[in-house]
């Protein structure tokens, strides 16, 4: 009668080879994930001022974009929230209705906004309120590709995904 089946030491072969892929696999894949990551961010991002800036528009009064739980040299990290300003003083009162939400981003994340603001406001015709607003999205990883959004005065809003971290 003949034994069906594998040896130990085929067994033991395939476990190795198995073992030596995954070693070789994992850290590109963590990569990935990390600039997955950073992508989806700068997406958000982009998409909360680009919907606060329309909806402004849309209402006729200013709509912002606030940072929830900022810190000194990451303020939009925390998450942040768009709202609409209803009697235009720049601070969000009872009965303002808070129209989108983001919760934080993964805590390796850094979005730094310069000059270092916490809201970043759009009037009812589009353009922003206050100075120009650049805002620099990285990760940790230094010589990787994070982003910068800058918004004008104008209310114009720019991608540079090709910013160095």
């Amino acid at each position: 009668m003949q034994a069906k089946g594998f040896t130990l030491i085929e067994l033991l072969t395939t476990v190795a080879v198995l073992a030596i892929l995954v070693t070789l696999a994992v850290p590109s894949f963590r990569t990935m994930l990390m600039n997955n990551r950073l992508q989806a961010t700068r997406t958000d991002l982009m998409s909360a001022f680009t919907f606060a800036k329309s909806e402004a528009v849309k209402r006729g009064i200013p709509v912002y974009v606030t940072a929830l739980g900022p810190a000194a040299g990451n303020e939009f990290a925390g998450g942040w929230q768009v709202w609409v300003d209803s009697n235009a003083n720049g601070s969000q009162e009872a009965g303002e209705p808070t129209i989108r939400q983001h919760e934080a981003y993964p805590p390796a994340t850094t979005v730094a906004a310069t000059p270092a603001v916490t809201a970043v406001g759009f009037n009812g015709r589009g353009f922003l309120i206050g100075p120009q607003v650049t805002l620099n999205i990285c990760d940790g990883r230094s010589g990787v590709r994070g982003g910068q959004i800058t918004l004008t005065s104008a209310g114009t809003i720019y991608l540079r995904e090709d910013y160095l971290c």
